[in-house]
């Protein structure tokens, strides 16, 4: 009888535990996509839609597709104004740093833009809308 309740309760452990792992997993995807997504618009922004770095995104496969389609406003909604900011740096820095520091900082902007933890709460937001859509 003993071993009959430790097997029951091992099966519910594993088939519980491996459900919440399954929606851990679309969350973790989900926000990755988003956060590559605001990264690709705010690096597009940045060096102003030019057809170079079109033509560097189009050899980039990566893309969240139907996940971030819902999010797009808010994507690039981020993107931009990330932009306008990278832009009024860049003039108010005129003059104030050394020269070859003038101008819009767009990598590295953008980059600590997809690891801010604001982003990575916009993500959850984003998510929990997301699924309850689906």
């Amino acid at each position: 009888m003993r071993i009959k309740i430790s097997s029951f309760t091992i099966f519910l452990m594993i088939f519980f535990g491996c459900k919440r792992t399954k929606i851990d997993e679309k969350e973790l995807i989900f926000k990755a996509y988003f956060k590559q997504a605001v990264f690709e618009k705010c690096l597009y922004y940045g060096f102003n839609g030019s057809r170079t770095f079109k033509e560097l995104m189009k050899q980039n496969k990566g893309g969240g597709g139907e996940f971030i389609m819902y999010s797009d406003h808010i994507i690039d909604s981020i993107a931009k104004s990330t932009n306008v900011k990278m832009v009024s740096d860049s003039i108010a820095s005129i003059g104030k740093v050394a020269e070859g520091s003038e101008g819009k900082h767009i990598i590295s902007t953008c980059l600590a833009l997809y690891t801010s933890k604001m982003l990575d709460s916009i993500a959850g937001v984003e998510y929990q809308k997301y699924k309850n859509l689906r």
